[in-house]
């Protein structure tokens, strides 16, 4: 099954790519935009997926889409004479409860995913994307802001993953190959997405149920930027001071377009405290601030499924003609000190144009724990201790051109200023970063950057070398610091 007349490329453009750049519609540079792609093929299995590749000349670009979400961004628009292997087919998932695996195929996003493991009272560290493909996530070093300090990267819970190289050959990859090359390919791909080769099919080792204990959130509607900006930081030092240095709990806030301020909070099965009280000073920076709480329920999720897809109704109203995004973000390996936590109240919430981008939000959520002291994956996401991104998205049907242009300009002067604070990284985050943003550093810094250190990059430029060395998968953004 493939599609090659322009007008139907172009329809399933349109149907399957979620937003577009900033950098591009957003900065009023095109009205509209189309994939480059001369054609794009539905494989069904990891044999089809192959036999495209060996049918292609060597040289011939090919793009992959695994999922939805902003991960199919760059992929969906591709490059000239790309082929796109659309992988949507690929979507079983099996789970085996006795060994508490679950097994998807490269096409499967995380609703199935979470509805699955949620059957089997099992939990994984997904995100809260129910359209973002999985593995789209995982082989890019994806994060999990409630889940991961209990049970770490989603990458980290993989324990075999099917890959197809650049030249058709099918390997079955795991932390314990017969082959030290095959053991370290298998690492690689956990950090270096789609610019590797394709995979087709993973093996998830999940967590019971019972590792998650309970979860809620308190919500205040701020009303305004000063607001918001006097909760959040608040709200911030109790992250920092309280939630940070007890990895048996999590907490993100979450500060919405509206300056409504959320503050999530998941309890894993280690907490010893009582939830309710435990949040007290979210519920005293309320009343400092003379604003309102119109949720206060921090133990309403009493299933990982229930904390898993809370966001998903949220998510399925950010929509646009088109979508335009830009996505941000910065981290510490480090307690961040007060001044680092002014900044992120001042100008990383305060700085941005939320009122200007009405389906925008930023987060700031508490990583580390078995994150941190997991297997080491080639993603800078494994050292963050605190990490903030940003999603600036609007609806481009309505912004004229200067109106695009200055939320664009708006995001990029905060952006510039993240990067003079003191022990931050910026854009670190191969999840959380804009993919066509012109470089600010030499693509060896760039690639120790995203992989999380000089290491890690040279393992994945080796096995570029030696599993792409045409670099047929160059729609990837990773290629341009890694050929």
């Amino acid at each position: 099954h493939e599609i090659t007349e322009n007008e139907s490329i172009n329809e399933w453009f349109s149907k399957r790519t979620w937003s577009v750049s900033g950098n591009r519609v957003g900065a009023g540079e095109e009205d509209v935009i189309d994939t480059k792609a001369e054609r794009v093929v539905f494989p069904r299995d990891t044999e089809e997926v192959s036999q495209i590749l060996n049918s292609l000349p060597p040289s011939q670009p090919v793009a992959v889409v695994c999922g939805g979400h902003s991960s199919s961004n760059t992929s969906t628009v591709a490059v000239a004479n790309a082929v796109v292997v659309d992988l949507q087919h690929l979507n079983s998932v099996s789970v085996d409860k006795e060994k508490m695996e679950v097994t998807v195929g490269g096409g499967v996003t995380f609703r199935s995913l979470a509805e699955a493991v949620g059957d089997a009272d099992g939990a994984l560290p997904i995100g809260t994307g129910d359209t973002v493909g999985v593995t789209g996530y995982l082989v890019n070093g994806g994060i999990s802001g409630y889940f991961g300090r209990r049970l770490g990267m989603l990458g980290q819970r993989v324990i075999e993953l099917t890959f197809v190289t650049a030249d058709g050959v099918i390997k079955i990859l795991s932390p314990s190959s017969s082959s030290d090359e095959d053991s370290t390919l298998f690492n690689s791909v956990l950090g270096a997405g789609s610019a590797l080769g394709i995979v087709t099919s993973v093996t998830l080792k999940m967590e019971s149920g019972s590792s998650f204990q309970s979860g809620g959130q308190v919500i205040v509607p701020c009303g305004t930027k000063d607001s918001a900006k006097r909760f959040a930081r608040l709200a911030l030092s109790f992250l920092r001071d309280s939630v940070l240095p007890d990895e048996s709990v999590s907490m993100e806030l979450v500060v919405t377009a509206d300056f409504t301020c959320i503050s999530t909070f998941i309890f894993y099965d280690s907490f010893k405290f009582d939830p309710i009280s435990y949040v007290n000073p979210i519920r005293d920076a309320a009343t400092s601030g003379n604003v309102p709480i119109v949720v206060d329920n921090v133990t309403q999720w009493n299933t990982w499924l229930e904390a898993a897809s809370c966001l998903w109704p949220i998510i399925k109203e950010m929509k646009g003609n088109p979508l335009v995004r830009m996505d941000h973000s910065m981290g510490t390996t480090t307690y961040p000190d007060d001044d680092l936590l002014n900044f992120i109240a001042n100008e990383w919430i305060g700085g941005v144009p939320l009122e200007d981008a009405s389906q925008s939000i930023v987060e700031i959520r508490t990583l580390g724990g078995a994150a941190l002291s997991g297997e080491k994956l080639p993603s800078g996401n494994c050292s963050s201790l605190v990490f903030a991104d940003m999603i600036i998205a609007y609806d481009a049907n309505g912004k004229s051109v200067d109106e695009r242009r200055s939320i664009k300009n708006s995001v990029d002067c905060v952006v510039s200023l993240a990067r003079e604070q003191k022990d931050v990284q910026v854009d670190f985050s191969a999840t959380h970063s804009q993919a066509d943003d012109p470089p600010v550093t030499t693509a060896r810094d760039r690639g120790i950057e995203i992989f999380g250190s000089e290491v890690k990059y040279e393992q994945i430029r080796h096995a570029k070398q030696k599993y792409d060395a045409k670099n047929r998968f160059q729609c990837h953004p990773f290629t341009s610091f890694l050929s």
